[in-house]
C-alpha cells in the first residue's frame, strides 16, 4: 500500500480532524456530502464535496471544490456509506467510486427525500455477513 500524506487540523469546536489530499476510487468510504460554503476571504458561495474514507481504523476527510454554487441546481446532501459494527469498528460498505456515482445521480435530478425509503445499513451489513458466513 502506498503511503498517503495525512494532515491534522482542528475544527471550531477544538475536535481533531484527519484530512488528506488524495483518495482512490477503491478505498472504503464512510460518507460523502456536498455542501455550500463561502470560503474565508471570498464573497462567492462555492460547493464542496467532502468524502470520508477509512485509513486503518481512522476516518480521514478529503475535500474537493466543485466550483461556484450557482452552477448546481441540486440541494445539499449527505450520503452515509458506512456503519459502526457491533464490536465498535467502522466499516465502509461502499467504495469512494460507488459513493461518487451515487452523488452524481443525486446531483443530476431533484430528489424528493421524504418519499425515499430509508435503508437500515447496519441490518443490511449484518445480512450480508450472514450470507458470507460471518467475519473470518
Amino acid at each position: 500500500m502506498a503511503k498517503v500524506e495525512v494532515y491534522k487540523s482542528t475544527n471550531d469546536k477544538g475536535n481533531l480532524n484527519l484530512q488528506t489530499y488524495h483518495v482512490s476510487e477503491d478505498e472504503r468510504c464512510l460518507d460523502l456530502c456536498e455542501i455550500e460554503r463561502t470560503p474565508d476571504g471570498s464573497s462567492e458561495k462555492r460547493r464542496f464535496q467532502i468524502i470520508t474514507v477509512l485509513r486503518g481504523d481512522l476516518p480521514v476527510k478529503f475535500v474537493r471544490d466543485l466550483g461556484a454554487s450557482c452552477q448546481w441546481k441540486a440541494d445539499q446532501f449527505w450520503i452515509r456509506t458506512g456503519v459502526v459494527t457491533d464490536n465498535g469498528k467502522l466499516e465502509g460498505l461502499h467504495s469512494v467510486g460507488e459513493a461518487i456515482e451515487i452523488a452524481d445521480g443525486m446531483r443530476g435530478e431533484k430528489y424528493l427525500y421524504l418519499n425515499l425509503p430509508r435503508t437500515d445499513l447496519l441490518a443490511r451489513y449484518k445480512r450480508e455477513l450472514d450470507m458470507k458466513g460471518g467475519l473470518n
